[in-house]
């Protein structure tokens, strides 16, 4: 009985905390974990949107992103749901799965057509903060 623990000690390799990764700014492990499962995630989902809505369905829509922080939004703020919204009344295929926009997404900031600007509420995500884009070149 000797080695047995007391039920209420703390443990003695708690993972479930995040803990900073030396170097990186203080990024937790988790963070850095999440951040990766994303990336995966709209890597997938890409790929699966362009096998069924065309080889090119990633470039397509950050083109359309460009095109709608330009002239439908004008240089304002805007959301990727608005923009999907609008891609879907213009013809442009919709992605089973959303994360595919990321992916158009980076691909428009790649390029130098969208920046990030402020987060707002999308409801999208139950009001949850998303962030906001415009044109580059409105910055």
């Amino acid at each position: 009985m000797e080695n047995q623990r007391d039920l209420f000690s703390p443990a003695v390799d708690d993972r479930s905390r995040a803990r900073p990764l030396s170097g990186d700014g203080g990024e937790s492990a988790a963070g850095e974990s999440a951040r990766l499962r994303a990336d995966v995630g709209i890597e997938r989902a890409a790929g699966k949107a362009e096998r069924e809505l065309g080889f090119e369905w990633v470039t397509l829509a950050a083109e359309f992103l460009s095109w709608f922080a330009t002239s439908v939004a004008k240089g304002q703020p805007f959301k990727i749901e608005d923009a999907r919204a609008a891609a879907a009344g213009r013809g442009i295929g919709m992605p089973a799965n959303g994360r595919a926009w990321g992916a158009a997404v980076r691909r428009a900031v790649a390029g130098g057509f969208i920046v990030r600007d402020v987060p707002a509420p999308a409801h999208s995500s139950n009001g949850a903060l998303k962030w906001q884009w415009r044109a580059a070149d409105t910055v």
